[in-house]
């Protein structure tokens, strides 16, 4: 039975349509070239234009990348960021070793370090206030040794100044202990009142004594918290777009006593950021619903519904929130007003790129258009969910395709694959019947072997 079943998920296999993944270059109906060669093990990048935009379905999932020699190169589809780097503070793990309080005052401490990392500084936790101690670093891979790594002054000037420093900060150091020394642990102090009492000695003669108060302030540490600087790449709050001039028109409509001005723009399909309608003359608070064109059910579907008004030179930025749309729709309500007169109309299209890491040296090319529903699975879409690929993304080399889109000379059409499958389904369907019929006579000579076994038994 397991036999059978092997078969048939084999069989199932290879009757897989190509269409699905699409894995080779046959299954794309267009093609653009980029410019230049690639080099192996480096990261490049290259914006998305509206050649490609005009062919991707929703999900973007057909385009695929391959070099000359027809090997599919690993990419990831990105909308493009510029990012900022930053600089953090991260605690590093560190074991005490040992506490020790020497004759001179003081104290000191021993810390190891299990995984040694360069530590930029360190931090006293305490809510002791008013007091001023000196600090001394020192360092050592054996405890046999120690050499002075640094010396600073620890503070709080609480009583006169809102003044506060409990940091110090250290050469990079990779050693695998620290030695923290602190002065002056236990502090003395007068009080400045002076207490009197007269007493009277055997006399009966008054004698009046002085009295002051010593006290006594130990330095108390809560924690000690060593640090090493992380670089860490954010990315910027703006979305990168590029300004294009859709193909659109606008006309005045008077319908039911109802003055609209009327604005249908066809696209490519990609994601818009917002759209900038320019006016002839000022326009205030007007009444604006955008609308999609949905093909499936042939009908207009409203998004928002905004107030329209034009800034000083008379354009209005309309939020499109990364509407994806071939055919966009603004009416606007005139009211009582004169009809609102266009003289232009731009789309803020935001910025997709195409990041790949090809393993070769060669010239690649982008295959897109056709009927893939599945977009592939690559390594480069984990690894871009780490700290690495940013840094990489930052210096990447950026790409251009060399020339407008062509069509794609070995692209086989689905009509001429169903064909040439129907001659692969015969010939698979013969294979597995041959399989089967090897597999039955098998199973025929075992059971007649087991029972002759048995007879003789």
């Amino acid at each position: 039975m397991k036999i059978y079943k092997l078969s048939i998920f084999i069989l199932g296999l290879i009757f897989i349509p190509s269409s699905l993944f699409g894995g080779v270059p046959e299954s794309f109906p267009f093609v653009k070239h980029i410019d230049g060669e690639v080099t192996p093990n480096k990261l490049y990048s290259i914006l998305l234009d509206g050649d490609i935009w005009t062919h991707l379905n929703e999900s973007k999932s057909n385009i695929r990348i391959f070099d000359d020699k027809k090997n599919e190169i690993p990419f990831l589809l990105k909308q493009k960021e510029t990012y900022k780097k930053i600089k953090e503070s991260v605690p590093v793990n560190a074991e005490l070793v040992s506490m020790s309080h020497p004759k001179n005052n003081s104290i000191e401490i021993i810390f190891e370090f299990k995984h040694l990392k360069p530590i930029d500084f360190l931090e006293i936790k305490t809510k002791v206030q008013n007091f001023e101690k000196t600090i001394t670093i020192y360092e050592s891979n054996s405890q046999d040794k120690w050499k002075l790594l640094k010396k600073d002054t620890i503070f709080d000037y609480s009583a006169i100044i809102n003044h506060r420093k409990l940091s110090v900060s250290l050469p990079k150091s990779n050693y695998k202990y620290l030695k923290i020394k602190l002065d002056n642990i236990v502090e003395n102090s007068e009080s400045p009142f002076i207490s009197l009492s007269e007493k009277k000695d055997l006399t009966k003669k008054s004698i009046i004594q002085y009295r002051k108060t010593i006290y006594r302030k130990t330095f108390k540490v809560d924690q000690i918290i060593f640090y090493f600087s992380e670089s860490k790449f954010i990315p910027n709050t703006k979305i990168e777009t590029e300004s294009i001039t859709p193909s659109w028109s606008a006309q005045i409509k008077n319908e039911e006593d109802k003055n609209k001005t009327e604005i249908v723009a066809d696209t490519v399909g990609a994601p818009l950021q917002a759209a900038v309608i320019s006016t002839k003359g000022k326009i205030y608070g007007r009444p604006l619903i955008v609308q999609t064109f949905k093909p499936e059910s042939e009908k207009w579907e409203t998004i928002s519904r905004l107030k329209l008004s034009t800034d000083r030179n008379n354009k209005a930025l309309i939020p499109l929130k990364k509407i994806a749309s071939r055919r966009l729709r603004f009416i606007i309500d005139n009211g009582d007003d004169q009809p609102a007169k266009i003289t232009e109309f731009k789309l803020n299209r935001v910025l997709y790129q195409l990041i790949f890491l090809p393993d070769q040296k060669g010239s690649i090319s982008a295959y897109f258009g056709g009927e893939l529903s599945l977009f592939p699975t690559y390594d480069i879409q984990k690894y871009a969910e780490t700290q690495d690929f940013i840094f990489e993304l930052t210096s990447a080399s950026l790409l251009k395709f060399n020339d407008p889109k062509k069509n794609n000379k070995e692209y086989i059409p689905e009509t001429k694959k169903t064909t040439k499958r129907g001659y692969a389904f015969l010939f698979n369907t013969t294979l597995f019947l041959l399989v089967l019929v090897l597999v039955g006579v098998i199973a025929v000579v075992s059971k007649k072997m087991g029972i002759t076994t048995d007879e003789k038994k």
